[in-house]
Order: structure tokens, then C-alpha cells, then sequence
């Protein structure tokens, strides 16, 4: 995908995604693909127990 990107000129955007409070066990369909993917530039989540079961992710707190 970020090669699609580079092909097209858009390297100056990036891809924040925030998963939903209401996600406490796993990701949603979408949080997910973009995770595993490698589509997103940084996935916030918003409980500890996302950031264990994925490390790539960054643990923020409760955001609302």
C-alpha cells in the first residue's frame, strides 16, 4: 500500500487511527486490517490489554 502511495506523490500524509474505548479485548475488523497490513502509521489504543496483545500499537489512556 505505501507503495501505492509513493507512486502516486502522497508521502507528505499519515495515517493516525484511535480504536474505540469499547474495544477492550481485540481490535475491530477495521483497527485490525490496518494493523496487520501496515497501512496505518500509528494505532492508538485505549486499554492496556490492546497494547500487550499488540505491541505495535501505542497505549494512550482513556481519550474521551
Amino acid at each position: 500500500m505505501r507503495e501505492l502511495c509513493e507512486v502516486l506523490v502522497i508521502r507528505w500524509s499519515s495515517v493516525f487511527y484511535v480504536e474505540s474505548i469499547a474495544r477492550v479485548r481485540r481490535l475491530s475488523l477495521n483497527g485490525l486490517l490496518l494493523y496487520k497490513l501496515g497501512i496505518v502509521d500509528q494505532l492508538f489504543v485505549q486499554w492496556p490489554q490492546l497494547k500487550e496483545k499488540y505491541p505495535c500499537a501505542h497505549y494512550v489512556g482513556c481519550l474521551m
